[in-house]
């Protein structure tokens, strides 16, 4: 079996789910997708392949920073920031004030968990904000809360003895805030996150990417502190607007270092254990579709790899009488296999066919595209129909291809002399005639002036 871990051959970015012994090529999901019996079979040797030991590839947290402050400005997270903002100002009122001091800092820590969470297993899109107000829903906050009180508490302690016990116990406590903020997500348990072996496997496991974590932590609240204060002081001194401006960016720095957290929970999934989703899981979770090898993904991978002789006739034995996306892709891989190899009998079956598909479905530009190629190989290619010749005529006109435009107009009446719209099909040649006959006029009159200077 190939290397845990590996890429597939022919999506780097994705990790390899399947490896052919025989022809030794690693395939992703896009690639295979199983049967109903969970086995897969090798596009190439059509051999059944090995299941791989299914590892993601995660994008390290350094290389995505820019993705992680526009987090919070996607629409979902940013409509909850702006409702914070404005539940603000419930303190101008009596009581509200009392509900909003108590209650907010509670809502911002509920979602911002409801982020790590989701972030964790894999996704990067901010999820929609519970409005669940059970007592359940607001235990992790509580809990963080209390981790929150015992740092204080530990680090009032220990500045009672000495400057030097106070900065041990500061970095101490620096260093494990995100290790215990990330351990109660995970279990949602608050023993366990003060549990020193859980914390230090956690340590241990995300390696020195948990130094970067806390530092870029520290620098976020940093950042908090300072861009609030500069903000501060450039507005007028207003209750309204800077109690709108210190909500608005403590809850953003919140949701950043939360999905940074979550982040980490994610890029080290494997050696923590977290069954994170994969795109083929969410795909599958979408829709019910039946699943099975796609025939348009096993021609690629059959023409990557030079197989043309094979690719050919799957891609015939697979030629629908519809116009899918799948489908289209298919007859244009086709009819360019059958340009390059001059195949003239073949390519106006299927050009044909193929063609009239394109027009009915409001194809148009795509159809007279074939039609170009087809006539490259055989010069006397024509539509049978009046209608659909007539539509490739304007077509073209219209795209100026106007010798395509003489080429189709060519015999029409003498095909077609009862159809309907001839006498429009005669003006476009006449109209096209004039445009030449201009043309050739002006180059004629620059030969002139030219030979006469």
């Amino acid at each position: 079996m190939a290397e845990r871990g590996s890429s597939c051959k022919y999506h780097p970015e994705s990790p390899a789910r399947w490896h052919c012994p025989d022809c030794n090529i690693l395939y992703c999901t896009s690639c295979i997708q199983p049967n109903e019996r969970n086995e897969a079979f090798c596009p190439v040797c059509e051999l059944m392949l090995e299941k791989q030991e299914f590892g993601v590839y995660v994008q390290p947290f350094w290389q995505r920073m820019p993705a992680t402050f526009l987090y919070p400005l996607q629409s979902k997270a940013l409509i909850f920031l702006v409702i914070m903002s404005a539940a603000s100002l419930l303190q101008l009122v009596p009581v509200g004030g009392v509900i909003a001091v108590i209650l907010l800092p509670f809502i911002l820590m509920k979602y911002a968990f409801q982020i790590l969470q989701s972030t964790a297993v894999g996704h990067m899109a901010p999820p929609l904000s519970s409005t669940s107000m059970h007592g359940s829903d607001f235990a992790l906050p509580l809990k963080s809360y209390f981790i929150l009180i015992f740092i204080g508490v530990f680090v009032g302690l220990a500045s009672q003895l000495g400057l030097l016990t106070l900065i041990i116990a500061l970095l101490m406590m620096a260093l494990l805030y995100p290790a215990m903020v990330m351990v109660l997500g995970v279990t949602r348990k608050f023993f366990q996150a003060f549990n020193p072996f859980k914390l230090i496997e956690m340590i241990r496991m995300i390696g020195s990417a948990y130094l970067g974590l806390t530092g870029m932590i520290l620098l976020l609240y940093g950042s908090a502190a300072v861009l609030t204060n500069m903000i501060a002081s450039s507005l007028p001194n207003s209750f309204v607007i800077n109690m709108t401006v210190f909500t608005f960016i403590t809850s953003y720095y919140t949701l950043v270092m939360f999905h940074l957290m979550g982040y980490i929970l994610y890029q080290f999934h494997e050696n923590l254990g977290i069954q994170v989703e994969t795109h083929h899981q969410a795909t599958n979770k979408k829709d019910n579709k039946p699943i099975g090898q796609s025939p348009l993904s096993k021609v690629r991978i059959l023409l990557q790899e030079g197989h043309l002789e094979i690719a050919k006739p799957f891609i015939a034995k697979h030629l629908k009488n519809e116009v899918s996306a799948e489908q289209m892709q298919l007859h244009d891989l086709y009819i360019k296999i059958l340009h390059q190899q001059q195949e003239s009998v073949a390519l106006k079956d299927v050009g044909k066919m193929y063609i009239f598909n394109l027009m009915e479905h409001g194809h148009a530009k795509k159809a007279l595209q074939t039609f170009r190629l087809c006539h490259e190989v055989d010069a006397t290619f024509r539509l049978d129909d009046a209608k659909h010749t007539d539509m490739l005529i304007q077509t073209a006109y219209k795209a100026s291809d106007y010798e395509l435009v003489l080429l189709l107009a060519n015999n029409f009446a003498k095909k077609h002399p009862d159809y309907v719209q001839l006498f429009e099909i005669y003006l476009r040649v006449a109209g096209v005639l004039h445009e030449h006959f201009k043309r050739a006029k002006m180059m004629l009159a620059r030969i002139v002036r030219s030979q006469a200077a």
